[in-house]
């Protein structure tokens, strides 16, 4: 079972990168020429875990907004804690009168790194619900500091939601009854909770089933591109200690036409019983249950297989020229539907592999295209045999085709010659496109016409054997992103690492993805066999 220490100390982390920094008391008038500090919190609500944990204390986490271009002299910043002394005590290190907190920050030019934290801790007998005040305020030898209060209360909420679960065969054109429980598991109510539902692109919030009036719709903002809609929905129920609690109504979530490996994401916060949202249908709210099942997290992925297909194809070209000329090929990678392929938590994604003809040597090399070796993708290079070419962001995207543009340069002693493009994935694992009907259109040839030179004599030369189609494939998409300069042509597409190699949706490490839009780095993890 997971340590809910650890997980409220992560949860603490993540929120304090996501959050957005509320500040404080109105603003006094400045010196005329001097700069003002604002003090901003992450949360201006703070509750108290009972009984203590020295190891896990709840904070106050504080930073500095500075006003004025000069540099802001001999700053204080004074943590007034009487307010909520007969209930909770911080183990703050600055002098100290009694409860009231003198922290010397020295001159701030920059006040990016000139925050902290105020770690508090209820005393054993303090009673749940016993509510005080903490004041922040400051100095600056040449200017001014704003400060702000926060609400400080003893007894905290630890939230808790249905495990994650798997769904297979589900058919698109239906709807899924996404129902949801909640727990407390903590020693204090929350005063409502905000609820996050999150969908890969085959999934959709269903309107026919009616969506809800205190959730807000709109794109995920998931910078791994996996995760594309979202609902924010604020529920203002209190959730007891020690209950249960169901949604009010299913979430209807729409399996499209285009649906094939999906997630269902979701997650529970504490919310402040806001009810306002962009949804035309009743409110959403929570009932006490007596049935159901919850973990100690607060966050879960369904994952939803669908009964459907996507028919990936290679498409190849031709170029004519003499020896020594360089050429131009474009190879691409076609998805014919009707589902979208992309494996969440794997970097074993869907690719393309290009195998440049014989008697040429590739001297321009699109970005998203590295040199294959045995075990996998190698370091960008000219001049290697063949090249594994991925699309960014790794949403292949049905009637979508990728293209891939090489230079060529032809030795002076080439005959006609014949390269390929397949259709696999990063690693070449070719049973992971199981979803794929036809495999017979997944090889294309590239084939240079040396001028001059013709086919190569019996027994030599510089022809390779490939098969497949050349034809271009129907629908043509750019695939999108920011990407460094090629390394000389071609298309812009990045490649990324995952977490694992499983063509399957593999949970919470885009988690992390997920909330409020973090970045982290995800070490490659080879399958065992690859």
């Amino acid at each position: 079972m997971p340590n809910r220490s650890l997980r409220r100390g992560a949860a603490a982390l993540a929120t304090l990168a996501a959050a957005v920094l509320t500040g404080g008391l109105a603003a006094a008038p400045a010196h005329a020429d001097g700069p003002v500090l604002r003090v901003n919190v992450v949360s201006d609500d703070v509750t108290l875990p009972l009984p203590a944990n020295p190891d896990d204390p709840a904070q106050i986490s504080w930073g500095l907004d500075k006003e004025g271009t000069q540099v802001a002299k001999d700053v204080h910043i004074v943590f007034d804690l009487s307010g909520i002394a007969d209930f909770a005590t911080t183990t703050l290190n600055c002098p100290h009168e009694g409860a009231v907190y003198t922290c010397d920050r020295g001159d701030i030019d920059d006040p990016g790194n000139s925050g902290g934290i105020v770690p508090l801790l209820p005393d054993a007998d303090a009673a749940v619900g016993t509510t005080g005040t903490v004041t922040i305020s400051g100095t600056a030898a040449n200017g001014q500091v704003v400060g702000t209060t926060v609400k400080v209360t003893a007894g905290s909420p630890e939230l808790e939601i249905s495990p994650s679960g798997k769904r297979d065969g589900v058919k698109p054109g239906s709807t899924i009854p996404e129902q949801l429980t909640i727990g407390n598991n903590g020693s204090g109510p929350a005063d409502g909770v905000t609820l996050r539902l999150r969908t890969t692109p085959g999934l959709t919030f269903d309107a026919s089933d009616g969506t809800f009036s205190n959730c807000a719709y709109g794109p995920a903002g998931n910078q791994g591109g996996f995760l594309t809609r979202e609902a924010v929905c604020h529920i203002d129920t209190v959730v007891e200690p020690g209950k249960l609690y169901r949604l009010s109504a299913p979430v209807g979530v729409a399996v499209g036409t285009d649906a094939l490996y999906e997630v269902f994401d979701y997650g529970v916060t504490r919310g402040n019983g806001t009810t306002t949202g962009d949804g035309k249908g009743p409110l959403l709210s929570l009932v006490e249950t007596t049935s159901g099942a919850v973990t100690d997290l607060t966050y879960g992925q369904e994952s939803i297989t669908a009964d459907n297909t996507a028919d990936l194809v290679a498409v190849g070209d031709s170029a004519q020229g003499a020896p020594g000329d360089t050429v131009k090929v474009t190879a691409s990678l076609h998805d014919d539907g009707p589902g979208w392929v992309g494996f969440e938590g794997s970097d074993n994604q869907i690719a393309l592999m290009v195998n440049i003809p014989e008697g040429t040597k590739a001297v321009g090399v699109p970005d998203e295209c590295q040199p294959f070796e045995i075990d996998g993708p190698a370091q960008p290079a000219l001049g290697k045999p063949r090249y594994i070419c991925q699309v960014y962001p790794h949403v292949v995207t049905s009637g979508s085709t990728y293209d891939f543009t090489f230079e060529l340069k032809i030795d002076k002693d080439a005959y006609d010659t014949t390269g390929s493009a397949r259709a696999t994935t990063v690693y070449d694992t070719t049973s992971d496109l199981t979803f794929d009907p036809d495999h017979g259109n997944d090889t294309a040839s590239i084939a240079i016409d040396v001028t001059g030179r013709g086919t190569a004599p019996s027994g030599g030369g510089s022809s390779s054997p490939t098969a497949g189609p050349t034809t271009s494939a129907s629908a043509t998409a750019t695939a999108s992103g920011n990407a460094p300069e090629a390394q000389s042509g071609g298309s812009s597409v990045l490649a990324s690492t995952g977490s694992s190699g499983v063509p399957l949706f593999a949970g919470a490490g885009a988690a992390a993805l997920a909330l409020g839009g973090a970045l982290f780095l995800a070490v490659r993890r080879r399958r065992a066999g690859v």
